[in-house]
């Protein structure tokens, strides 16, 4: 557990090497600090990558926020940087997570030496954007949009379908990822029920967050930003990076043609983590938050 100033709590977990290049990872909106599955030890050695996945407000260890926004995140993470003693690193967005990286990459660039999204979502109301996307992803989502309380609904009785998971599997998600969950089932299952160890509400209040507006133009990015995208993504379809993409104005866009939403993570972890290191390894620590803030007074 990671202590902030304001005397809250996040849960977290690390993979990789201890004192390695830090990367904070972002997971998805029904995911974890667990989703080790996702992640390829070996390759986090390989490229000397300390991975540090934080529970969002809600989700696993971390309790609920009442009224939290995505503009509060950065500041959070900072906050847990300093906490651990570090200067600069890297931020990994997964799916629902990757607004976090990208407000990370707003708000805070000055302590990331890269910013990478894999399987990018974006808010709803952008015209044309939800074409491809799995009806079951579809519908949760707007709900979302709606109203966080429709959300907690619908979530609850997705909890409760999941009894009837390889159904829910074979509606929600491609071929390549199906692949994927037979081989992880487990694991897959218990970042799946950590994500509602404090009830549906959290996940539900970050569903609303992610697919509403973000309070930022995505414009005003400056730093590169990498997005890796499966192209069979019936989560998050590729309009969805594509959108991206052509409003950062340093992105870059890696598509796999005949990836999903989740395993297009374990097919480029090799090249997502060498992008992680090589940014990371030439980077200056800079000074810690508190300091930074007294500096300016």
């Amino acid at each position: 557990m990671l202590t902030l100033p304001s005397g809250r709590q996040l849960g977290y977990a690390e993979y990789g090497v201890a004192g390695g290049n830090p990367v904070f990872y972002f997971h998805g909106n029904t995911g974890s600090r667990l989703d080790s599955y996702l992640f390829d030890e070996v390759k986090l050695r390989r490229h000397g990558l300390r991975l540090i996945a934080i529970d969002r407000p809600g989700f696993g260890l971390s309790p609920f926020l009442p009224g939290r926004s995505l503009m509060d995140w950065p500041r959070d993470v900072a906050h847990a940087a300093d906490r651990l003693g570090l200067g600069r690193f890297a931020v990994l967005g997964f799916s629902g997570g990757t607004p976090y990286a990208l407000v990370c990459a707003k708000a805070i660039a000055d302590r990331l030496t890269a910013a990478v999204l894999v399987s990018a979502v974006t808010p709803l109301d952008i015209p044309g954007i939800t074409a491809g996307m799995a009806p079951l992803a579809y519908t949760y989502l707007k709900t979302a949009q709606i109203s966080s309380g429709l959300a907690a609904v619908m979530m609850a009785f997705m909890r409760l379908a999941l009894r009837n998971e390889n159904r829910v599997h074979e509606i929600a998600f491609s071929a390549p990822d199906r692949v994927l969950q037979a081989e992880h089932k487990q694991s897959i299952n218990r970042s799946l029920r950590e994500s509602w160890r404090n009830g549906v509400h959290g996940v539900a209040w970050d569903a609303a967050l992610v697919v509403r507006d973000w309070g930022f133009p995505l414009d005003s990015i400056r730093m590169p930003v990498h997005v890796w995208q499966g192209e069979a993504d019936r989560n998050t379809p590729l309009g969805m990076a594509n959108y991206l993409c052509r409003r950062i104005p340093r992105c870059v866009a890696h598509l796999s043609p005949h990836e999903g939403h989740l395993s297009i993570m374990k097919s480029a972890f090799d090249d997502i983590a060498r992008t992680l290191a090589s940014t990371g390894r030439h980077s200056q620590p800079p000074r810690p938050t508190e300091r930074r803030a007294r500096t300016r007074r």
